[in-house]
C-alpha cells in the first residue's frame, strides 16, 4: 500500500507544486504526507489513507497490493498513449479547462477506447504528428468530425481513450 501511495504522490507532485501543495490540497499536515513519500512511515492512519483516497478519487481496496490504481495527470501527456497500450486503467485528468464547460478543478476519468464513436462524447487522441490532444466527436450528415475546444475541425486523429466520467 505504501508504495503505491508513493507513486500516486510521486506522479503528480511535478505538475501540482509539489508534496507541500498535495498535502495542502488533501487537507494532511505536510509533514505527515512527506513522511509517507520519504519512506519515514509505513504506517499511516485511516484518516490519512482517507484523504489521499479522496484526493484521488480511489478506494481502499484499489491501494492494496493486488490492485492498480489509476493514473493522475494535470495535464496532457504523452505518457497517456503509453499507459493505454500497457495498461487496461482509468486514467484521470485535471480539467484544467481542457473542457471549458465544466470547473477548472473537476476531474476527467477516461477509460481505454471501444468502438463505436459516441456522438458529443470527448476523446484523448493520437494527432497524426503524434501529439496527444482532447477532442470531442460531432455527427454531422452520418459522418464524424474531430472537433478542438476552440471548435476547429481537425482530420487524422486517432481515439486512444474515451471520457468515462467527470468528477466535479
Amino acid at each position: 500500500m505504501i508504495d503505491k501511495i508513493i507513486r500516486l504522490i510521486n506522479d503528480s507532485k511535478h505538475d501540482t507544486g509539489g508534496v507541500k501543495f498535495l498535502a495542502q490540497e488533501m487537507g494532511i499536515k505536510y509533514s505527515t504526507l512527506y513522511s509517507l513519500y520519504s519512506g519515514k512511515n509505513s504506517n499511516p492512519t485511516i484518516e490519512t489513507v482517507g484523504k489521499i483516497c479522496d484526493y484521488y478519487n480511489i478506494t481502499f481496496s484499489d491501494l492494496s497490493d493486488d490492485a492498480v490504481p489509476p493514473y493522475h495527470f494535470d495535464k496532457l501527456s504523452s505518457d497517456i498513449i503509453e499507459l493505454c497500450n500497457k495498461r487496461d486503467t482509468d486514467i484521470y485528468i485535471k480539467n484544467n479547462l481542457l473542457i471549458d464547460t465544466l470547473p477548472k478543478s473537476s476531474q476527467l476519468i477516461f477509460e481505454k477506447f471501444v468502438p463505436p464513436l459516441k456522438n458529443k462524447n470527448h476523446y484523448i487522441c493520437k494527432s497524426k504528428s503524434g501529439e496527444v490532444v482532447l477532442r470531442k466527436i460531432i455527427e454531422e450528415d452520418n459522418k464524424f468530425i474531430f472537433i478542438s475546444s476552440n471548435r476547429i475541425i481537425h482530420e487524422d486523429n486517432y481515439p486512444i481513450m474515451q471520457l468515462k466520467n467527470v468528477k466535479i
